[in-house]
């Protein structure tokens, strides 16, 4: 936001600070304006790196684009913005492939794009135009980026007289995104004309609020000293935005008089405990803040939450910290230290495993790892205590991303995802329960008057002062990236120095729970809590390594005597035979993380936490089972009638969702009577992984095949792995005396026992074409199959099956599988079923299931066309496992 020539001028950046907070932008209008001295602050060395990561990655793409042999005009900067523009429109006008940092402007706006390039669309320059770029370190594209490339795009509309089509994201992992600008454009120009409207108007009166945009606004320390000043609500530890705008709407509006509310008063849509816990956190900080004083108030037990969580503390426990740098490179971040603080014969400890490459990441992870084992096995009572999520959710991601290393090895992982190292010693630490997240803990036991409660906050009641030269997670990767480009080790030494007290200062903090832990408390004991399920977990743990030493056993089996383009097929149908035990591998591991979050600290939209059973509503018997009324606070969720939930207290079924009340803040459930009585306070979490043994198994079955050299008598799942080319009847794919339609339906006719896609984006006519097809393969007596992801697409592609029938005059018969009211097609036709044998079983013309039902045994090689919908969301492992019912794929 500047003054030119004496008009405001704006830029795509001054629109995203408005949709990130307004507040920001109203300041900013006050500074341009005069009203306001600019924000006087220290460089942030971070944000400095940030900077720098990004024009890399801005440079290699530039070298990139020379070294493909287009021809690049570079805008050299000037201080006139109008010099600059003038440039950017010759490069336009003399054709220029590409133009780097192109300066655009519009009536009151203006922007410097990174690149244009130009694309075979004619314009008013000719027979070209042209298209935005823009480099972006981020690893997925963000709402903020397509705003960005929007507003440059309609710049450059204004400049060649045609709107672009595309615009294009170049992430930091060296892909490229192309967004069609069609499906944006309207919520862009909304969102600037809300921005022209608040900078138009004569009063902007806005509040500083704690928002996402506080990390990077350069007036983040003014509103810090103006919420300090003035008592401000955000203040008060843990208090979400929702629960503030209830709060200011009841005229609570600062820190003092919320801790001041007298006990009887009530909020509108707020749980009577959220407030007390709100009002109780907003008194004890109100004594640190005219007193000084430190204070601390122990909570009301929970089952299995808060002190339960603790372990009874064990002479070989470990406390683990680790430093990672999130824009380490291209390919991801960097797990740079792996620390661990320990006794040894009754003294403090300390080792650290570091990481300075990609390569040496790999090891310290493994000797990390291998660390823990052994001491858990030396001391098999012990466990792994950390503070907050980071741990675990970093261990999970290695343990997943290292493997496989041929030359095969993008595509495997990509495809089947690497066998991975150490995932089961990680797998196996998750399933004993040996990590303890000190912050669950905390949040669930303990109520403080610091502001926050991360461990720094919480330092003040157990360890002394930092006097370290590092001390928060952002200046270790600063000083790494600094040791990066000097190679300086006293920079590693202070990291050393800053992790060492963060693990000692780990274990100082579980010694202070343990101190204020209250008499008679169970120590957490995950032992104890599955001794009842010994039997069927050691069942399971026999059967998981006897899956190891089987998988294990083909893969070796696939590639033994086998070299060359034969290997590498054969080789990523080996990983495939891990593909979905892994899959389900993950979402358990989300499934327990999820069984732990503090009930108050649920943010995940699939979840629903602080529940509580409604005392009015007593559980009333239907069949076998009661129903259960329970409330909750306001949140965002997407549980629904019909769902069925898991309990994370229980780590069992809930029941199913009989009924909803998102306005009065109730649901009922249906559970059986034998369900344990809901306790104090409930969380509901989505069930684990759907089972897929049959898939796991028809994979297992074609792999003995191609071991057996049976591999043909699968020719369209074999044709997809060797990536071989369609086989027709015939020298073309599409002839040249047919229409598309006409022309396709025809191609897949001539299939012979092999694998066709049908590509294009949305809108373009995948289905309609599929249809015409299928009912020409029904009209010659083929049998056919439909799959896919979801039943909505099933049904979409069945629906338009049977319009089709219908025209032409085609009769066939049709037969769906469906799970529930949800599910069903309810054809004129093709009739649905939950009967297994009835849908495998008959001779059908056309059936219709999810992925599953096609690896069954009984459907093999039983079709002569299987359709998969929506193959691109389909992974290669379930297109294996359900082509093996059919002679060609499509």
């Amino acid at each position: 936001m500047k003054l030119h020539l004496k008009h405001p001028l704006y830029s795509a950046t001054d629109l995203l600070n408005f949709l990130g907070c307004t507040h920001a932008t109203a300041l900013d209008f006050q500074l341009m304006g005069g009203a306001l001295a600019a924000p006087t602050s220290e460089d942030d060395a971070y944000l400095e790196i940030l900077k720098e990561k990004g024009l890399d990655h801005e440079h290699l793409y530039l070298v990139k684009l020379k070294a493909e042999g287009r021809v690049v005009v570079e805008i050299a900067h000037d201080p006139s913005i109008q010099a600059m523009v003038d440039a950017t429109r010759k490069a336009m006008r003399d054709g220029a492939d590409v133009i780097y940092q192109g300066a655009l402007t519009a009536p009151g706006w203006h922007g410097y794009s990174d690149f244009l390039l130009k694309v075979d669309t004619p314009s008013d320059l000719g027979d070209y135009s042209y298209e935005v770029a823009d480099t972006k370190l981020a690893r997925s594209t963000k709402p903020k980026h397509v705003v960005q490339l929007c507003i440059y795009s309609e710049m450059i509309s204004r400049e060649q007289g045609v709107r672009p089509t595309h615009a294009h994201v170049m992430l930091g992992d060296g892909s490229q995104v192309t967004l069609r600008l069609h499906d944006y454009l309207y919520y862009c120009n909304r969102a600037r004309e809300r921005f022209d409207l608040f900078v138009s108007g004569n009063e902007r009166v806005t509040t500083a609020e704690r928002c996402p945009q506080c990390q990077l606004c350069h007036w983040s320390e003014r509103c810090d000293d103006e919420w300090d000043k003035t008592g401000n609500l955000r203040l008060v530890a843990a208090l979400s935005g929702a629960q503030a705008k209830k709060l200011r709407a009841a005229g609570i509006t600062t820190i003092n008089a919320l801790g001041d509310l007298d006990p009887s008063v009530t909020i509108t849509r707020m749980q009577e405990s959220t407030l007390e816990r709100l009002r109780s956190q907003a008194r004890l900080q109100m004594v640190n803040r005219t007193t000084g004083e430190n204070r601390v108030e122990v909570l009301p037990p929970l089952e299995r939450r808060g002190f339960a969580r603790l372990p009874e503390p064990n002479e070989g426990d470990l406390f683990f910290d680790m430093e990672g740098d999130p824009v380490f490179s291209a390919k991801g971040s960097l797990e740079y230290l792996f620390g661990f603080h320990f006794k040894e014969a009754g003294e403090d400890r300390y080792k650290a495993f570091w990481a300075r490459d990609r390569d040496s990441e790999r090891k310290a992870f493994e000797d990390a790892l291998d660390f823990i084992t052994v001491r858990l096995e030396k001391y098999p009572n012990a466990f792994v205590y950390h503070y907050a999520s980071y741990e675990q959710t970093a261990l999970k991601r290695l343990a997943r991303e290292y493997g496989g290393s041929s030359r095969h090895e993008s595509a495997i992982k990509r495809l089947a995802q690497s066998y991975g190292t150490r995932e089961n010693e990680v797998d196996d630490l998750l399933r004993a329960r040996k990590f303890v997240d000190l912050y669950k803990v905390v949040r669930e036991a303990v109520r403080t008057s610091e502001p926050a409660y991360s461990l720094k906050n919480l330092e003040v009641f157990f360890a002394e002062t930092r006097t370290q030269e590092i001390t928060s997670g952002g200046d270790s990767i600063v000083a790494f990236e600094r040791w990066l480009k000097t190679g300086d080790d006293s920079l590693l030494s202070q990291i050393e120095v800053y992790n060492e007290f963060d693990c000692l200062s780990t274990r100082l903090c579980r010694d202070w729970l343990v101190s204020l832990r209250p008499a008679g408390t169970k120590w957490f004991d995950p032992e104890a809590e599955k001794a009842a399920e010994d039997a069927a977990e050691a069942e399971r743990e026999k059967k998981r390594r006897d899956d190891d030493a089987r998988i294990l056993a083909l893969r070796e089996a696939l590639v033994a005597g086998v070299d060359g383009d034969e290997r590498e097929w054969r080789e990523l149908l080996g990983f495939l035979l891990e593909y979905h035990r892994r899959e389900a591998r993950s979402e358990w591991w989300k499934f327990f993380e999820r069984c732990d979050v503090a009930y108050d600290a649920i943010e995940d939209i699939d979840c629903m936490g602080g529940l509580t059973v409604d005392p009015l509503c007593e559980p009333r018997p239907i069949r076998r089972s009661k129903i259960w009324r329970l409330r909750f606070p306001e949140q965002d969720f997407k549980l629904g009638v019909g769902n069925k939930p898991a309990r994370s207290d229980t780590r069992k079924g809930a029941g199913e969702i009989v009924e909803l009340n998102d306005t009065e803040l109730w649901l009922e459930l249906s559970a059986g009577n034998g369900q344990p009585p809901f306790g104090a306070i409930t969380s509901l979490i989505p069930s684990g992984p759907i089972p897929n043994p049959a898939m796991r198994e028809a994979i297992r079955r074609y792999s003995e095949a191609v071991i057996a050299g049976h591999a043909d008598e699968y020719p369209a799942v074999t044709s997809i792995l060797r990536r071989d080319l369609p086989r027709l009847e015939g020298s073309v794919i599409l002839k040249g005396d047919r229409d598309l339609l006409a022309g396709t339906t025809d191609a897949i006719a001539r299939m012979d026992r092999t694998h066709l896609v049908i590509q294009g984006p949305p809108g373009s006519g995948k289905t309609f074409t599929s249809a015409h097809a299928i009912v020409s393969l029904l009209a010659d007596g083929k049998r056919i199959g439909v799959t896919s992801q979801s039943h909505k697409a099933i049904n979409n592609l069945l629906k338009k099956v049977e319009e089709v029938a219908l025209e032409r005059g085609v009769t066939f018969t049709g037969i769906k599988r469906s799970t529930g009211n949800d599910d069903r097609l309810n054809g004129n036709v093709i009739r649905d079923s939950t009967d297994n044998a009835e849908v495998a079983g008959g001779d059908h013309g056309i059936i219709g299931g999810t992925a599953w039902l096609f690896a069954r045994p009984e459907l093999e090689r039983k079709l002569d066309y299987l359709f998969v919908d929506e193959a691109g969301q389909v992974s290669l492992a379930d297109i294996v496992a359900t082509g093996l019912c059919a002679r060609n794929i499509v």
